[in-house]
């Protein structure tokens, strides 16, 4: 029996939650933590998280192994392309320092805002699933836009 295809994907916001990547794409597999090079994490004007082009920040992430119907399931929550752009990038592994090309979710807008109430879980709840994460990073990147929630 043929494995179906498979996509590497970065995820970066919410989607570092476990549950709701199993909820939203129920073919997905965990790869790992991955960092993205010059890429600086921040909260956008729709109140979600985005990154920008940015030569001296790194944006960690977790890699997933997607299949087409997932990516298309991803497409529609994440409102590409009309909200999100789906692009591809290079995400270098922290477990053993391979690079896979991944699917990342950018949007356009690189106007700063504030987080949305309900996202505030989501992101708390994707940060304790994405353990290897460093803590320093989430200080300085997420911190100032996502308050720690008990």
């Amino acid at each position: 029996m043929s494995s179906l295809p498979r996509t590497y994907y970065f995820a970066y916001g919410s989607n570092l939650w476990r549950t709701q990547m199993r909820q939203r794409c129920p073919q997905s597999t965990l790869i790992g933590t991955g960092l993205l090079p010059s890429y600086c994490w921040f909260i956008y004007t729709r109140g979600y998280a985005n990154i920008r082009s940015s030569a001296p920040d790194d944006c960690y992430g977790v890699v997933y192994s997607l299949t087409d119907t997932d990516i298309a399931l991803l497409d529609g929550y994440e409102g590409a392309p009309y909200v999100y752009e789906r692009v591809l990038r290079d995400v270098q592994m922290l477990d053993d320092g391979r690079v896979l090309r991944c699917v990342v979710y950018i949007d356009r807008n690189v106007k700063e805002g504030v987080v949305r109430e309900e996202y505030i879980k989501k992101i708390n709840d994707g940060l304790k699933d994405a353990y290897e994460i460093p803590e320093w990073w989430i200080k300085r990147y997420v911190r100032p836009y996502v308050p720690a929630v008990a």
